[in-house]
């Protein structure tokens, strides 16, 4: 096992003994409480009662019973301070108040209570025996939590141990041939990731619950939520637990209607300069001659940060789509062909240090009734010599290094796929492009915006310094005005006469600018934003001054978009 293996195993063995060891606290008063059940009853008088309060720094208060009683037993005087089986204060339901009431009041008007005596060692005596099955709850949730995570880090790390060996004994074996260093490369024949995917986050929303549960527990036994509203933001954490369990309730569903699908490859691996051809197999229910969207995407993997501000970051270095149709088989599967051409340059596969990785992942995608067709193969790219030399990629002019760029795509595109309302009017062709189009994003960037805003309120109600009501204000906001851009964002472009007369705006496009055709050097697109593993697209007309005139905004589908820009150039009697 590598070391750092076994350091995984030793800090989650540390939490799995923390929740076993908090459970096996619960399970000790439990016991306690089934083992007195034959003890005998007796009379007792409390001689003295207090009620212990204490107060975090938060405002949350916990309650406690100390006290001692006296009682007799065959003859002999006995004195107990064990008024229950549960020490030490909580504030989980009432019932340390409630024992405090019933036995203070019981020493104020000199009454006797009934007491509990251990036959077999009468200087053992309890004063209640209630089961308190909500603290057990309590205490199961950290075995649930803190047992969970350390089991579950322990079983990944000892998986990846083991993952690892063979790795390296693969890498020996294939030394030059790097995409034969995993196992799950060893064929052409590729599994989509929809298992991992909907355990991982299963796992995850399991935790989350588990963690948010006791602070909202804690806070509904608290009472006066009216009085103190901020105590309200505690139901944003279950809130987002109960959209997680949504969520991977719905990957579980798309992993059992098209997890047995699998995508194969004419030739392994992806060969980053040359043409890659293959097919996606997919099993499961499909219209006939289905359309779908087969994306390949290069996308750097990296962490940044260190300790609670330690985080993952996605950024897409390439990425390019086609549309493709089924052709329907007899054994009920539906097979989706692809052809890339990838050009060179592009990083090649890289998992080689976990904080900064290079991942290739080819993605189809298709609306369907109830579950969305969505499945995506973590696949190999290569540079492999002898497939550069015979089938080289062919590279767009239009394309350059950076990751901002326009893009080349093999598949034919349908530029009537991007929503575009086409009309004739007095100034020629218009071609409108309406709000309401990326509603998806939008409404992901809505969500964002107002999660921020409110902890940075919610921050400021509980008595956090104004910065924090300023900064998470300032990134909710910003938040905010993008998914507004994004969702209700329109442009016009008309072409006719030679001229190109555009108009855009966020409510409406009313000031249209005009562009001759003389002014116009070149008509392009690029990615400024991207939302998950999609990329979103503007296109532009660059003027012989220098400058830039947005024509259309937060387009998908590259070859879609590229049919677009052929269609407008061929209007203006430009060559591409």
């Amino acid at each position: 096992m590598k070391k750092g293996s076994g350091c995984a195993t030793i800090f989650g063995g540390i939490f799995f003994l923390a929740g076993l060891g908090i459970f096996a606290w619960g399970l000790s008063s439990a016991y306690d409480i089934w083992r007195s059940g034959d003890w005998v009853p007796v009379s007792a008088q409390v001689s003295a009662i207090d009620q212990t309060v204490s107060t975090d720094d938060e405002g949350s208060t916990t309650y406690g019973v100390t006290g001692h009683f006296q009682y007799e037993f065959q003859g002999q005087q006995y004195q107990s301070n064990q008024l229950s089986f549960y020490s030490g204060t909580d504030n989980i339901g009432h019932y340390q108040q409630e024992l405090y009431y019933r036995l203070n009041s019981a020493e104020e008007k000199g009454r006797t209570v009934t007491a509990l005596v251990n036959p077999e060692d009468p200087t053992q005596a309890v004063v209640d025996r209630t089961m308190r099955w909500g603290m057990l709850g309590f205490q199961s949730i950290f075995l649930l939590v803190f047992g969970g995570v350390g089991l579950g880090i322990m079983i990944f790390a000892w998986r990846s141990g083991r993952k690892l060996q063979r790795q390296q004994g693969l890498q020996d074996e294939h030394h030059s041939e790097p995409w034969l260093w995993r196992e799950e490369w060893q064929s052409n024949r590729l599994s989509a990731n929809t298992r991992s995917g909907f355990l991982f986050l299963l796992f995850f929303a399991i935790v989350w619950n588990g963690i948010s549960l006791p602070g909202v527990i804690a806070v509904m036994q608290e009472g006066n939520l009216m009085d103190k509203p901020e105590k309200l933001l505690v139901f944003l954490f279950p809130l987002v637990g109960l959209i997680l369990l949504a969520i991977a309730v719905t990957l579980y569903l798309r992993h059992k209607k098209y997890g047995q699908s699998q995508m194969v490859l004419k030739d392994m691996p992806f060969a980053i300069g040359g043409k890659t051809r293959g097919e996606v197999m997919v099993r499961g229910p499909l219209e006939m001659n289905a359309e779908a969207v087969i994306t390949l995407t290069c996308q750097r993997k990296y962490k940044t940060g260190t300790g609670k501000n330690r985080s993952t970051r996605t950024t897409i270095l390439w990425q390019s789509d086609q549309r493709t149709y089924a052709e329907n088989q007899f054994d009920g599967s539906h097979r989706f062909e692809f052809n890339f051409d990838i050009p060179k340059n592009q990083p090649q596969s890289d998992d080689s240090n976990p904080s900064d990785k290079i991942e290739w992942v080819l993605l189809i995608e298709r609306k369907q009734p109830g579950v969305d067709l969505k499945l995506a193969f973590d696949v190999p790219a290569f540079v492999v010599a002898h497939r550069e030399a015979i089938e080289p990629a062919e590279e767009d002019l239009f394309m350059s290094t950076d990751s901002d760029n326009s893009f080349s795509d093999n598949g034919a595109g349908d530029w009537r796929r991007l929503g575009i309302e086409e009309t004739i009017n007095n100034l020629g062709t218009s071609y409108y492009f309406p709000a309401l189009r990326q509603k998806s994003a939008a409404i992901s960037m809505l969500i964002f915006g107002l999660v921020f805003s409110g902890a940075g309120v919610g921050s400021y109600f509980m008595g956090a310094p104004i910065i924090f009501l300023i900064a998470f204000g300032l990134i909710g906001l910003l938040m905010l005005y993008f998914s507004l851009n994004v969702m209700f964002y329109r442009t016009e472009v008309t072409v006719g006469s030679g001229t190109l007369h555009v108009a855009a705006g966020l409510l409406s496009a009313d000031q249209t600018q005009a562009i001759p055709r003389s002014s116009v050097k070149d008509i392009s697109s690029r990615s400024n934003m991207s939302v998950g593993n999609k990329r979103y697209y503007n296109i532009y007309a660059e003027l012989n001054d220098g400058k830039k005139v947005v024509l259309a905004k937060y387009l998908t589908h590259s070859a879609d978009i590229e049919g677009f820009i052929d269609k407008l150039k061929r209007e203006l009697g430009m060559t591409r």
